[in-house]
């Protein structure tokens, strides 16, 4: 045989390895095919059964309607039920199309209202009669072992449980008035205005008491409720260095005056030692008050109880009753509105396959035949990402009072529509529903949706008809802030001329 011969009938053995590697390869690169059919194949299938099973469990409807309801709110939610709700439950080609759920927190704040920190909450007040009640100094500086690194705190931050007389200010005694004087000022957050300052200089460096040197000011009462900072202004920022005396370390401690002050927690990840630069004294007022608040808070505690029991059996016959009220996972105070309204979209998710989700409150007018008619104009719209009301465009985040953000940090809020009323489509509403537990929860409720939302862009159709006050237009779709004999007269004037705001 030729050299060709033996080529040709046979494979050198480093051929019959490239060959078996090829092969390998191939083998592997089909296998994983196959498993990346196999596994799509068996998400698209999972997608439609679960497609079938709700369009087999699921009733459809056009429209729910959520009404944000207090659990207390039994005559809100019956003039509903006898004005714009009724429209709708005598209509029988509405009445199956649009459902109507009163959304109403499980429990109730079982802390008297006089006992919490604040009426939006449900955070108990602790509170004790300090055995000092006059002149206190509110911070103090103390010896510290923890030789972390320093923070030092210019301004302290407050609010006031029982009412209180300011009597001076003061300022860390170890900082230096050489370059200049340093001014200390009271100022109400709320209004937004200085009450009163000092100015502690080298030719006036106040009296020195347990680390701050103080200045009287004229007497200023703080009522309950009232919210402020005490806070340093200086020239330049390099010379408020601290002295370390006698090769120690130090930090500050500051009283509540057993529970009187409330003060503002800093943010400090690397736990290091506070050193409060400003300082106040302060006086209780209406200590046989105090007094006697303290001894009752027991039976007040005992009166709270009776009364929660008392709403929740009236509660349970209501919704025996009517049927129309969704409770949700939540306790029933202000500050949970916004996970009251998350609970809400998830359990009409799990119940109804909803073409459009409509918010409002039991304080609202709203007016359903003329909203359906417009939705089912523009039934396109249902998976357009859209939300349909009165926007508020940059919204001042407040910082105090009822409206008090903590955990926003920006100056103005993404775009949200206000309270009265607004719609979103399908698509906008399962993507809430389904992201309920990962979806940080701000002040309110709207203004939560609209930072949520934000994260995936809704479509905006601004309609000035849903009315964000109590300017009243005959053909607007809500109106709210109305007591439920004001909502009975607004509908009583729909019927008998068609327009809700009068006859005359």
């Amino acid at each position: 045989m030729t050299d060709s011969g033996i080529a040709s009938n046979d494979s050198s053995p480093c051929q019959k390895t490239r060959n078996e590697m090829y092969f390998l390869h191939y083998a592997a690169i089909v296998g994983l095919i196959v498993v990346l059919i196999t596994k799509y194949k068996y998400e698209i299938c999972q997608k439609i059964s679960q497609k079938v099973i709700e369009s087999n469990t699921l009733p459809k409807v056009e429209l729910v309607v959520g009404v944000l309801s207090a659990r207390d709110h039994f005559e809100a939610r019956q003039a509903i039920r006898d004005t714009w709700m009724r429209s709708i439950m005598e209509n029988a080609h509405l009445s199956n199309r649009i459902q109507v759920q009163f959304v109403v927190g499980e429990t109730g704040c079982d802390i008297h209202p006089d006992s919490r920190i604040s009426k939006y909450g449900c955070e108990k007040w602790i509170v004790s009669i300090p055995d000092q009640t006059d002149d206190v100094n509110m911070v103090q500086v103390q010896e510290d072992s923890n030789y972390s690194s320093l923070m030092m705190v210019d301004k302290i931050s407050f609010m006031v449980r029982h009412p209180v007389v300011i009597n001076k200010l003061g300022l860390l005694a170890s900082i230096s008035l050489e370059h200049g004087p340093v001014h200390v000022l009271l100022h109400d957050d709320y209004r937004e205005e200085n009450i009163t300052e000092v100015k502690f200089s080298a030719q006036n460096e106040g009296v020195v008491d347990r680390g701050y040197r103080y200045m009287s000011v004229q007497p200023f009462l703080l009522p309950k409720d009232f919210e402020g900072t005490i806070r340093i202004i200086y020239h330049d920022s390099t010379e408020i260095l601290t002295a370390e005396s006698n090769g120690g370390q130090h930090s500050s401690t500051m009283s509540d005056l057993g529970g009187i002050i409330t003060v503002q927690k800093h943010r400090n990840p690397k736990k290091e030692r506070k050193l409060f630069l400003p300082s106040f004294t302060m006086s209780i007022l209406e200590k046989e008050q105090l007094s006697t608040y303290v001894k009752k808070e027991i039976s007040l505690a005992q009166e709270w109880t009776l009364k929660e029991k008392k709403i929740a059996e009236d509660l349970q016959r209501e919704m025996e009753m009517f049927g129309d009220i969704l409770l949700v996972n939540v306790t029933d105070v202000y500050r949970n509105l916004p996970t009251k309204l998350l609970y809400f979209h998830q359990r009409i998710f799990s119940s109804f396959k909803a073409d459009f989700v409509l918010k409002t409150d039991d304080d609202c007018f709203i007016d359903l035949e003329q909203i359906y008619s417009f939705l089912q104009k523009n039934k396109e719209i249902q998976n357009s990402k859209l939300w349909w009301g009165s926007f508020r465009d940059d919204w001042y985040v407040e910082h105090y009072g009822k409206w008090a953000e903590r955990e926003y940090f920006s100056s103005v809020y993404p775009r949200f529509a206000c309270g009265s009323g607004n719609v979103v489509s399908r698509d906008l509403h399962h993507w809430i529903a389904q992201n309920y537990q990962h979806l940080k929860t701000y002040q309110g409720e709207d203004v939560s949706l609209g930072i949520w939302l934000a994260a995936i862009g809704p479509t905006f159709l601004h309609d000035t008809l849903w009315k964000c006050d109590r300017s009243c237009e005959s053909n607007m779709y809500s109106i709210p802030e109305l007591l439920p004999i004001e909502l009975r007269a607004m509908w009583k004037n729909r019927q008998t001329c068609g327009n809700p705001c009068s006859c005359l």
